[in-house]
């Protein structure tokens, strides 16, 4: 493969790894020592060191000759609902299928669903809802219940500050809300830790992180390092399985990624969580959390079972309505 000068410094397009032969457009995940301008790079070179086959990214050459990561502006996918973009074109390295949605969330509302008193969430629970546009599989959980503060709309589901056996974890983990007009906001911790009930109209906490937005430039230091395994550990199945697992990522223009890769019915193909921090990047997040994961990958686009679960009735859903 060749690398392409881009004198008007725009990114090259994104295609799915298994599309590419001998073109123009190089798919990298590892730093490409300082490639230039009409450098060549074999297939091979794209491998992990273990022979496996990557998530994508993207590689950027511009007119100095230096290389670097570039993230993809537009939404991927069709357009399923104002503000919606679904894409599932995207395989990981196994052949499983990544569901991405991308949600522009000024122009639809945010949702937890939650079921109260221990009892969980099935597919069939969105039937019948015509504001309904699509979900994703949403917190942890344990014995005694999902880990994490929620709140949508006026309903508190769960604020663990107030009464909780996982208060201790939810500290340590990540939130994503919702303000009254529609803006992303993330932090750590939970509703009493963030300025309380009233500052959000829509609160999901107990997130595990690939990376933060302040995390992202030393992504592949962190990674050879060993930081980032450091800071992933409250985050379910071992690192290094690669496995059905879903995600939430921000991207720099404000827009929501919900990414499924892979899906519970098929529970062996899918990720690892250095594969998912590097396809998190190539799909534009600038910030990426972990969402619950193995046979609780789901995702539901306009009723359809696009990813489904192994059976299982999950705790929370991410929804997102009209």
């Amino acid at each position: 493969m060749k690398i392409s000068q881009q004198g008007d410094a725009k990114p090259l397009l994104l295609k799915p790894i298994n599309q590419l032969l001998d073109n123009t457009i190089t798919p990298v995940l590892h730093e490409p020592s300082r490639l230039n301008t009409g450098d060549t790079v074999k297939l091979s070179s794209i491998f992990s060191q273990n022979g496996s086959l990557p998530s994508p990214a993207v590689l950027f050459v511009n007119t100095t000759g230096k290389t670097n990561p570039i993230n993809e502006p537009q939404p991927k996918g069709h357009n399923v609902s104002d503000g919606v973009w679904y894409s599932n074109t995207m395989k990981t390295a196994d052949g499983g299928i990544i569901h991405l949605l991308t949600v522009d969330t000024k122009k639809v509302n945010v949702n937890v669903e939650f079921s109260e008193k221990g009892k969980s969430i099935a597919p069939s629970n969105f039937k019948g809802d015509n504001n309904f546009i699509a979900a994703i599989n949403g917190q942890f959980y344990g014995d005694v219940g999902a880990i994490g503060d929620m709140k949508s709309g006026n309903k508190i589901y769960q604020d663990e500050k107030v009464s909780s056996s996982y208060d201790h974890f939810s500290d340590k983990r990540y939130f994503m809300g919702i303000s009254d007009d529609g803006r992303i906001v993330t932090g750590k911790g939970g509703i009493s830790e963030n300025g309380g009930t009233d500052s959000f109209n829509m609160f999901f906490g107990g997130m595990g992180v690939l990376y933060t937005k302040d995390q992202l430039k030393n992504l592949d230091k962190d990674i050879k390092d060993g930081e980032f395994s450091k800071r992933i550990i409250f985050s379910g199945s071992a690192q290094k399985d690669t496995i059905s697992r879903s995600f939430l990522g921000i991207t720099k223009d404000g827009k929501l990624l919900l990414i499924a890769a892979g899906e519970g019915s098929i529970r062996s193909k899918g990720v690892d969580f250095v594969q998912a921090a590097h396809l998190m990047r190539s799909l534009g997040a600038v910030e990426a959390y972990i969402l619950d994961g193995g046979g609780s990958t789901s995702m539901l686009v306009n009723g359809e079972k696009n990813a489904n679960t192994d059976g299982r009735a999950v705790k929370s859903y991410i929804s997102i309505k009209k």
